[in-house]
């Protein structure tokens, strides 16, 4: 098993609300206010945080808020509620889950008309393995001899990647995974997880959500070899 130290993740949360929001009269008054009663008792929520893109195009329009003023937001669409952490480390994980759990916890009590109907998340990392371990090499053992030899004489560099598809037999979950070497770092891996959950169960709690994420993160960790 490969160790990799994880420097820096991104991570990604679509879940899809049905039906769709259509009149926005009062909508992002009490999307900020649901956001201001959730998480106001963790972190700083200030009114220069909140905004609101408008346009003619329904698709277009959107409630936000960006957390600590920064890249990381909340944001309403008229389909969707969408939570993104673009970077983050290790370190902010706990902070988190505790906020990703109060949003999605508050959005149901906030907007009664409206359910959750799909989730997608990503998550992605990256990080270094031990200098003496060649990513290539590593990479190489997913690959196959085919691809070596496909180029002829052109003058071509492999760069072995792994990726692959796995799906829960009931049909819950559906992830792909894919393992490449990092443009930064010599030594170092990107990894992309895509997990979509095509349907909601209403009576399953986050911690249902976060679990069953985990254990498929977990799966895909090992495949690759990867300590989890």
């Amino acid at each position: 098993m490969l160790n990799v130290k994880w420097q820096r993740i991104s991570l990604r949360v679509n879940i899809i609300v049905s039906p769709f929001l259509i009149d926005w009269n009062g909508i992002a008054p009490r999307f900020f206010e649901m956001i201001h009663d959730a998480l106001s008792d963790d972190i700083a929520v200030n009114p220069g945080d909140f905004s609101v893109s408008v346009s003619n195009n329904l698709a277009d329009v959107v409630a936000r808020y960006d957390i600590f003023g920064a890249t990381s937001n909340v944001s309403l669409h008229s389909d969707r509620l969408t939570m993104e952490f673009p970077t983050l480390v290790p370190e902010d994980e706990q902070l988190v889950l505790r906020i990703l759990e109060k949003v999605v916890t508050a959005f149901p009590q906030a907007f009664p008309g409206h359910r959750y109907s799909r989730v997608h998340a990503s998550l992605f990392r990256h990080g270094a393995v031990p200098k003496d371990v060649a990513v290539a090499e590593y990479l190489a053992r997913h690959g196959n001899s085919v691809t070596d030899r496909a180029f002829g004489e052109m003058e071509a560099v492999y760069q072995p990647a792994v990726r692959f598809s796995v799906r829960a037999t009931a049909g819950t979950w559906r992830a792909t995974c894919t393992l490449e070497q990092s443009e930064i770092l010599p030594n170092g891996l990107f990894m992309d997880l895509d997990v979509i959950f095509p349907s909601v169960d209403e009576s399953a709690g986050f911690q249902d959500w976060v679990k069953s994420f985990l254990v498929v993160a977990d799966g895909c960790m090992g495949a690759l070899e990867l300590e989890r």
